[in-house]
């Protein structure tokens, strides 16, 4: 037996403590420490021990048990994944819209009655929506008590898109972005007409196919 380690001619060792003894902490033939670990307690720890005393890590835990974890030739994680059938009503493709055509409207009328008025665009076509940019309506030379603009469906359907606090003789514009779907119109309403006046609207966006 040789002593590797002595300082100023003493020998030198690392003892470890068990509580009630000194003991020799060991290395191997390379001189790295040898850890022997025992463990107690649940049997599905992931830190487990070979019949020699020797440290295995088991860091893969199947719900059940630690298992070890692979890895190939060159130390890299190897992973299988297991994949599952898709829901009965997942979405299996995707799809991206394009605008098909320009779609807009100008709308008038020469003389309008006493009291409230409106007028209507076209509808949106079947299996069709409708993706509004831009509004615009002309308050008269006699101011009306209002005036906006609907999307209109049913009565039941209608959702306000435009409110405007009328000036004489304005045109006010609102840049938007307002889905239409089929059948659905804007409507256009002025309240508190004169009779006799002349009322316009405008309209512009673009069309594309539904899903």
């Amino acid at each position: 037996m040789s002593i590797k380690a002595t300082i100023a001619g003493k020998i030198l060792t690392l003892l470890g403590f068990d509580g009630v003894d000194f003991r020799n902490v060991r290395v191997d033939d390379n001189g790295y420490l040898v850890i022997k670990i025992g463990l107690t307690g649940s049997t599905f720890s992931p830190l487990v021990v070979d019949s020699g005393g020797y440290l295995l890590v088991k860091a893969g835990y199947d719900g059940t048990t630690y298992k070890p974890l692979k890895i190939d030739t060159n130390g890299r994680l190897s992973v299988d994944i297991n994949s599952i059938p898709l829901p009965t009503n997942a979405a299996i493709a995707t799809r991206q819209w394009y605008p098909e055509s320009i779609v807009g409207g100008y709308l008038h009328k020469d003389s309008s009655t006493g009291g409230a008025n409106w007028l209507l665009s076209d509808a949106v076509p079947a299996g069709k929506i409708w993706i509004i940019t831009h509004i615009s309506m002309a308050i008269p030379a006699h101011v009306p008590t209002g005036a906006w603009a609907f999307s209109y469906g049913t009565a039941d359907e209608e959702i306000m898109i435009v409110t405007y606090t009328p000036t004489a003789s304005q045109w006010f514009h609102s840049y938007i972005e307002i889905y239409l779907t089929a059948g659905k119109k804007i409507r256009f309403t002025w309240a508190g007409c004169t009779s006799g006046d002349t009322l316009l609207a405008r309209y512009s966006g673009y069309q594309i196919s539904a899903l």
